[in-house]
C-alpha cells in the first residue's frame, strides 16, 4: 500500500494495487524497447522477485546499447521519460490521472492563488577580496596551493577522474567564477544533504528554495541565508503582509510545499518566478525506497515543465549522479581497473575463490562496441542492497540530463559524486559497518558530507561558469551523450578499483569486524600463548626424571 494517495504515485495495477515492483518492470521494459525489443519482452515477463534480484543485469545491459550509437542513447531516453510521465499518476480528492495531464494543468493556473514569493536578504557581503574556495577535508580545510596537490594527488591514485582535478582546479584559481551574485538557482530539495545551498549563499548566488514546508526546515534554511552574502527566495502558503511583523515563527511555519502533492502548483509558481533570469535548476530531494523514485520524478516533471515555459535554452539542468551506478567510463579507468585485479592482494583472490566469485568480483567488463568502429568501457558498481527503486529514481536524472543537453539545447550539470557518509546512509547499521571497511579496496575513499558538498559544489559551479565545459552543448559537440557523465566524475575510486561494488559490501564489512577485533583477536592470541607456555613449563617440572 502506498499510504493516503495524495499526489505523485506509482501506477495502479488490475487489482488496484500500486505495485513498486511492477512499476519498475514496466519503465525498464519501455525504455529498452526501442533499442533491444526482445530485451524489453523479456524484462517485462520478470517476477517480481527475479526483477529484485537481476534489476542491476538489465539495467547495465541498457547502459550497453546506450553506447553503440547517439541515436541509442537518445531513443532509450526519451521512451523511459516518456513513460515513467505516462504511467505514474497524480492523485487529488480522490481522482487519479496521469502525470503529464496533471502537469499541463500548470498553464493555467494563476501561482498566487497558493504561493506568495518572499525574500530574505543576507546580511554579509562579498569582500573586497576575491572569494577562495575552500574544501573541508578531515579536520583540517584545504585550499589554494594544499587543495591542487590533493586533487593531484587523488587523480593520481585514481580516487577522481584527471578531469574533475582540472575543473576543481580551475576554479579554484579563477575568482572571477566565485562571485554569483547575478546568478539564480533553483534548489528543489533545498536542505538536502548533498545540496550544493551553503556554497552557493557563500557565494552570493540568489538561490530560489523548494522544500518541504516544516518549520524546523525553514528555520534552518533562512538562518543560513542572513548570515550569508546571499538572497534566499521561498514560496510561502499565505502573503508575507498577513504574518506578523518580524516573528519568524510564523514565517518558518508559512514557508515551503510539498514537492509530491504541489508539483502542478509549484511548476506554475517557477515559470514565472524571476521572470527573464536564466535559471539553474538542481534536483537535490532524496528520500528512503520508493519515495525516492515518487520524489525524483516529481522533480523531473517541474524540471521539464521549466524548460517548455522559461526561454530557449536559458534553463541549466543539474543533478548529482550516484557512484553505484552503471557507466560508461575512459579508457584509463577500464585499464587501471584491470591492472589493480592483476595486482590485488593474496587475501582478497582467497575471499573470490571460497565464495566462488561473489566476493571480490572483477570490475573491468567486456568492451561493447560503439560507432564508427570504436569500444566503449562500462563498468557496473550497482549495489542490489540499494534496490531497483532508487537505480530507478537516479536513471530518470541521467535520461532528463540527456534529453535536455541533445534535445532542449540545455546546459547540464550530472556529475558524478564520491560515496558520501551521510546520516541518510550511515542510519542503517550494517552500511555502517561496510563504509568503515570500503577503504581498504584501493583507491576507494568515503567522504564525509562536508567535503562531497564542497567538491560537487565546486563542479557545479564550474559547469555554471566556464562557457567551455561540457556542461555546453554548444561548446562540445558529444559523440555519444554518455560521455557527458565520464567526465569530471569525482568518483570517490569505484571506476578504477580491481573489484565492482556489489561484490565488496560484506567483503567491506569483514574487514570492519577484523579492525574492530583486532585488540581483543591480539588479547585472545597473547592468553593462549601464554597458556600454552604455562603448560608446558608445568609439564617439564613435573615430568619424572629420565633414566640414562
Amino acid at each position: 500500500a502506498m499510504g493516503s494517495l495524495e499526489g505523485v504515485q506509482f501506477p495502479a495495477g488490475a487489482k488496484g494495487d500500486h505495485s513498486t515492483s511492477a512499476a519498475g518492470i514496466a519503465a525498464l521494459s519501455a525504455a529498452l524497447e526501442p533499442a533491444d525489443a526482445a530485451l524489453a519482452r523479456e524484462v517485462a515477463a520478470l517476477s517480481s522477485k527475479a526483477f529484485r534480484f537481476r534489476y542491476n543485469k538489465y539495467y547495465v545491459r541498457m547502459v550497453e546499447l546506450s553506447a553503440r550509437s547517439r541515436e541509442d542513447a537518445l531513443a532509450i531516453a526519451r521512451a523511459g521519460l516518456a513513460h515513467v510521465h505516462s504511467a505514474f499518476e497524480f492523485h487529488r480528492g480522490g481522482a487519479a490521472r496521469p502525470l503529464a495531464e496533471a502537469m499541463a494543468d500548470a498553464d493555467g493556473l494563476e501561482a498566487a492563488t497558493f504561493f506568495s514569493t518572499a525574500e530574505e536578504v543576507g546580511s554579509d557581503k562579498l569582500g573586497a577580496a576575491p572569494p577562495v574556495l575552500s574544501v573541508p577535508y578531515q579536520n583540517g580545510a584545504l585550499s589554494g596551493p594544499a587543495l591542487r596537490g590533493k586533487l593531484s594527488m587523488w587523480a593520481r591514485f585514481g580516487t577522481i577522474e584527471p578531469s574533475a582535478a582540472d575543473a576543481i582546479r580551475a576554479v579554484s584559481e579563477t575568482p572571477a567564477w566565485l562571485d554569483l551574485r547575478d546568478r539564480v538557482f533553483v534548489l528543489l530539495g533545498a536542505g538536502s544533504a548533498m545540496g550544493p545551498l551553503p556554497l552557493l549563499l557563500a557565494l552570493g548566488a540568489t538561490v530560489v528554495a523548494v522544500d518541504l514546508d516544516r518549520p524546523a526546515i525553514w528555520q534552518r534554511l533562512i538562518g543560513l541565508a542572513r548570515a550569508s552574502p546571499g538572497r534566499l527566495v521561498f514560496p510561502l502558503k499565505k502573503p508575507r503582509s498577513a504574518l506578523p511583523a518580524g516573528d519568524d515563527e510564523a514565517l518558518f511555519a508559512a514557508a515551503g510545499c510539498n514537492l509530491f502533492t504541489h508539483t502542478p502548483e509549484i511548476l506554475a509558481w517557477l515559470a514565472g518566478v524571476m521572470p527573464g533570469e536564466p535559471l539553474v535548476v538542481g534536483q537535490y530531494a532524496y528520500l528512503d525506497g520508493a519515495r525516492h523514485v515518487q520524489v525524483a520524478l516529481a522533480m523531473d516533471a517541474i524540471v521539464a515543465g521549466l524548460i517548455a515555459r522559461r526561454t530557449h535554452g536559458s534553463v541549466t539542468v543539474a543533478s548529482l549522479c550516484t557512484p553505484t551506478d552503471a557507466f560508461a567510463v575512459p579508457r584509463d579507468a577500464y585499464i587501471a581497473a584491470l591492472e589493480r585485479y592483476g595486482a590485488a592482494p593474496a587475501a582478497d583472490r582467497l575471499l573470490a575463490a571460497v565464495s566462488r566469485g561473489r566476493w571480490c568480483a572483477k570490475s573491468a567488463r567486456r568492451p561493447v562496441p560503439s560507432g564508427g568502429g570504436g569500444e566503449t568501457y562500462v563498468v557496473d558498481n550497482i549495489a542490489l542492497a540499494q534496490g531497483p527503486n532508487y537505480t530507478l529514481a537516479k536513471r530518470i536524472q541521467i535520461w532528463r540530463a540527456i534529453v535536455a543537453r541533445e534535445e532542449d539545447g540545455c546546459a547540464v550539470s550530472a556529475n558524478v559524486a564520491p560515496a558520501t557518509a551521510t546520516q541518510s546512509v550511515v542510519h542503517a547499521r550494517s552500511f555502517a559497518w561496510v563504509y568503515s571497511g570500503l577503504p581498504h579496496f584501493e583507491p576507494l575513499e568515503i567522504f564525509q558530507q562536508e567535503t562531497s558538498n564542497a567538491v560537487m559544489g565546486a563542479l557545479l559551479v564550474h559547469d555554471v561558469m566556464n562557457p567551455q565545459s561540457i556542461a555546453h552543448p554548444d561548446a562540445r559537440r558529444l559523440a555519444n551523450p554518455l560521455e557527458l557523465f565520464a567526465e569530471n566524475a569525482f568518483h570517490g575510486g569505484v571506476w578504477r578499483m580491481a573489484f565492482n561494488m556489489q561484490s565488496i559490501g560484506e567483503p567491506a564489512a569483514l574487514v570492519h569486524w577484523v579492525r574492530v577485533l583486532r585488540p581483543v583477536l591480539v588479547l585472545l592470541a597473547v592468553v593462549v600463548l601464554a597458556a600454552a607456555y604455562l603448560l608446558s613449563r608445568h609439564s617439564s617440572k613435573s615430568a619424572p626424571p629420565s633414566i640414562e
